[in-house]
């Protein structure tokens, strides 16, 4: 103890630094205390990170996860911001989800009318146009009553026999001045004298030839089917046309060269099966033509 007095008396210099010392620590210790003071205690009910507020805040620039910054007030502000923010988001959120629900709805509504109406129209057309065809199948009728051998043809018209029927056997020809056989009969007529069908039927072709001149072929079902030739060109009939026993088809035309001592007449033809017929055989009163 007098050693340690001796030494405070003796050097006045190291008195006073411990002195200061001294202070300094107490300082410290007063200043510590005061800071733990500050720190809130922990509380489990406020989350894992023992945060006051639960809430995202925004930290300035070089300051990370500290917000001592703050005061109390400055927090609540900042609590405050970031709740209006989360709410504007979330109603924003709530808004276009609602819109688009909407949306869909009235997409949902109007497509069933967009696409059921022209199929409704479709399906009523089809229905009046399968009514329709079925209709016209019932009412279909023959075009025209096939010829038969229990019916007879008429004359195309009033005249004269002046070139008969040969195929079994030669005629005299004297335009050409030969023999040969003819698988028709010439009947003689002015000019311009009508030409008429010689039953029901169908027209099948018209035709020029520079024998015959201007022909009209009628085909009367059954395998029937007359010529008619030495028409004038303006024909009154078209192919496919359907014409009736009696109808008129043409006019008597001046004879080609080949047969121009003959004088004005039409070349009448009948075939059966595409094999030529005498005409006298089927023709109405055919025994009382004239040779």
């Amino acid at each position: 103890m007098k050693g340690l007095k001796g030494f405070f008396k003796g050097n006045g210099f190291n008195t006073a630094l411990f002195s200061c010392l001294g202070v300094v620590i107490v300082i410290a210790f007063v200043v510590s205390f005061n800071n733990l003071r500050a720190v809130p205690k922990p509380d489990p009910q406020k989350g894992a990170n023992n945060s006051q507020f639960n809430v995202t805040e925004i930290q300035p620039a070089g300051k990370s996860n500290d917000n001592s910054y703050l005061t109390p007030e400055d927090k609540v502000k900042v609590s405050e911001a970031v709740t209006t923010e989360n709410n504007k988001v979330t109603n924003f959120g709530t808004q276009k989800s609602n819109s688009e629900t909407a949306s869909n709805k009235t997409i949902a509504k109007e497509q069933p009318s967009i696409a059921k109406e022209p199929i409704k129209e479709v399906a009523v057309a089809n229905v009046a146009k399968n009514k329709e065809v079925a209709a016209t199948d019932n009412a279909v009728e023959p075009a025209f009553k096939a010829f038969d051998n229990s019916q007879k043809m008429t004359w195309p018209l009033d005249g004269d026999i002046v070139r008969n029927y040969s195929m079994n056997n030669v005629a005299y020809d004297k335009t050409l001045d030969l023999y040969r056989m003819n698988n028709f009969v010439s009947i003689g007529a002015n000019v311009g004298t009508q030409v008429k069908a010689a039953a029901d039927g169908i027209v099948e072709s018209i035709y020029n030839d520079d024998e015959k001149g201007k022909s009209v072929v009628i085909n009367h079902g059954n395998g029937w089917k007359t010529t008619y030739s030495q028409l004038q060109d303006n024909v009154l009939v078209k192919d496919g046309q359907v014409v009736k026993l009696g109808q008129v088809i043409g006019g008597v035309a001046n004879p080609t060269k080949y047969s121009i001592l003959l004088g004005g007449h039409v070349d009448f033809e009948v075939t059966k099966d595409d094999a030529p017929t005498d005409p006298k055989t089927i023709m109405l009163n055919g025994d009382d033509a004239e040779d």
